[in-house]
């Protein structure tokens, strides 16, 4: 039995063991009270008598309520974080049982919290994503921001493209049609499988910077590296992606 669940355990017997003393306490004083009554109140100093007894049932009262009480809180807390959690709920990935070998210190987080430097732009700072096969879901969450001549501000989509950590392409540059090496790199702080990728604008004519993900997590970060945004965070009227959509059908 965990640590916690034998302070719950032992906890749960406490209160129980009270809200007995309690009942038990106020059924001795009712019965010693009808006694008294019953032979004329000879007894002018009832050790069953309410004010008796109050040291015993005072603190066995408190601990009862206090037990109740956290009851409900730790109930009611119990079932906000099941229903975040479900809420948060990714399908499950492919690489599932792939992650519980690869990685034993795999997070739920959206930031890995011994990353160091600047989320996901430097490998010690790695995306968190829950499997490989949940890249391109990551990546579809990516916005960037595009002033056009006139002023209208829009967030535009990107497209992307692995790569390997001495890739030093440099921003601006187009993507290219080529088959460049791809390979995984490491940081100490990290491990091992860190993936990286190339990010470009929606039309691929300009390179935006260069991520580091490490696809071996349990859940896939809605956190964005800086100078982009979050889809969710966008007004639909200036999400680049649904006039592209539009675009294409006319």
């Amino acid at each position: 039995m965990k640590l916690k669940e034998r302070v719950e355990h032992y906890f749960l017997i406490i209160v129980t063991l009270s809200t007995l003393v309690f009942f038990v306490s106020l059924l001795i004083c009712f019965i010693g009270t009808v006694l008294n009554e019953h032979f004329g109140g000879g007894y002018r100093n009832n050790p069953f008598s309410f004010e008796n007894l109050l040291i015993v049932i005072a603190p066995s009262f408190i601990i009862m309520a206090g037990g109740i009480a956290l009851g409900i809180a730790y109930d009611g807390d119990k079932k906000l974080k099941k229903k975040k959690l479900k809420k948060k709920k990714e399908p499950r990935s492919e690489m599932h049982d792939m992650i519980r070998a690869v990685n034993p210190g795999a997070r739920y987080e959206d930031e890995i919290p011994k990353g160091i430097g600047k989320f996901g732009l430097v490998k010690t700072n790695p995306i968190p994503v829950y499997g490989i096969d949940n890249v391109p879901n990551y990546m579809k969450q990516l916005r960037y921001k595009h002033t056009s001549q006139k002023g209208i501000v829009l967030y535009y989509p990107i497209q992307y493209k692995r790569t390997n950590d001495s890739d030093n392409s440099e921003e601006g540059t187009p993507i290219s049609d080529s088959s460049d090496t791809v390979a995984s790199t490491s940081a100490d702080n990290i491990g091992d499988y860190i993936d990286v990728y190339n990010i470009y604008s929606f039309d691929g004519k300009r390179k935006l910077a260069k991520f580091y993900l490490h696809s071996y997590h349990w859940k896939t970060s809605v956190k964005v590296p800086e100078g982009f945004v979050n889809v969710s965070t966008v007004p639909a009227k200036q999400d680049g992606n649904k006039i592209l959509e539009v675009i294409q059908k006319a």
